[in-house]
């Protein structure tokens, strides 16, 4: 994700110079940093592209204008990282755009999960997220896929 504060330069930067260019930089960029490098290569797996500008470009289509988040219509839970070094401050501007039932869940440096994905605190995080969903929320949604559409 890109800072918002950012974006504008970025979205600038990617659009003045080609494909190829950019694939070089952001190569030589990946390669200066382990952690840089499993996200660009992480985050071009989970979004299905093979080049470093195409996920340039797919994470430049993440934004919270135009709408999208009010779209979201299910119950929405959202993880905040206190430490975050990839999405620091997007769960509360996310939170703030949803309009659908939602709740926050935040991790912290202190108990160990204020990492982005609360690396390394696995089953913490699952056991306050799964603590956070209730028999009756894992019914309603259980219903609602078996009742088909329109239920």
């Amino acid at each position: 994700m890109i800072c918002p504060m950012q974006r504008p330069t970025s979205v600038g930067s990617a659009k003045e110079i080609s494909s190829r260019e950019l694939d070089c930089e952001l190569v030589k960029s990946m390669d200066k940093s382990p952690s840089s490098k499993w996200a660009g290569e992480h985050a071009g797996i989970v979004m299905g592209v093979s080049t470093p500008h195409a996920v340039v470009a797919e994470m430049l289509k993440c934004h919270l204008r135009e709408g999208i988040a009010e779209q979201i219509s299910c119950p929405t839970l959202v993880l905040d990282a206190e430490e975050d070094a990839y999405l620091k401050g997007q769960p509360d501007e996310l939170y703030k755009h949803l309009i659908c039932p939602k709740a926050m869940i935040r991790f912290t440096s202190a108990e160990g999960a204020g990492a982005h994905c609360q690396c390394g605190a696995d089953r913490l995080a699952n056991a306050r997220i799964f603590d956070r969903s209730t028999a009756s929320d894992i019914a309603d949604f259980a219903i609602g896929q078996s009742a088909g559409p329109g239920k």
